[in-house]
């Protein structure tokens, strides 16, 4: 079946890919190279190990895909792996009452995905706007009674 993963900027992800095929239980099948990644690096665990580690190449971020193969008891087929591989974090300090303004990165591949606020300020707000795709936080102090 297929597979899909997440993971943060420039980090590795371990994929279970055989927890999810049916028909092959883990002591005959067995992961094996197939289709690379284009934007990123995957090495497939030996032995006993069925999983695979990807690993996102460089400053790029988006959607990854790749291919493994399955073989054993079942003969042997191809099986597709699609990561998203999130954007880089981008941070901006500013003072109270002081709006600010950052760009968010477009050096990724991810057509049709749209940005979200993953943790909203503890103080002030943060809007997002989706024409730019710059984020432009507005920071306020707590209020005490």
């Amino acid at each position: 079946s297929p597979d899909f993963a997440t993971t943060p900027h420039a980090t590795s992800k371990v994929v279970p890919v055989q927890d999810n095929d049916p028909g092959c239980p883990t002591s005959s099948c067995h992961v094996q190279a197939g289709i690379p990644a284009t934007r990123g690096t995957v090495v497939y665990g030996t032995g006993g190990d069925h999983s695979v580690t990807y690993t996102p190449t460089g400053v790029l971020w988006g959607l990854d895909t790749f291919a493994y193969g399955i073989t054993g008891s079942s003969g042997s087929l191809t099986t597709p792996v699609t990561m998203l591989v999130g954007p880089p974090a981008s941070t901006l300090t500013t003072t109270y009452g002081t709006a600010g303004s950052v760009a968010v990165p477009a050096s990724g591949s991810c057509s049709g995905c749209a940005y979200s606020l993953s943790v909203a300020p503890a103080h002030g707000t943060v809007t997002v706007d989706a024409s730019t795709t710059a984020r432009s936080p507005t920071p306020s102090l707590p209020r005490t009674r």
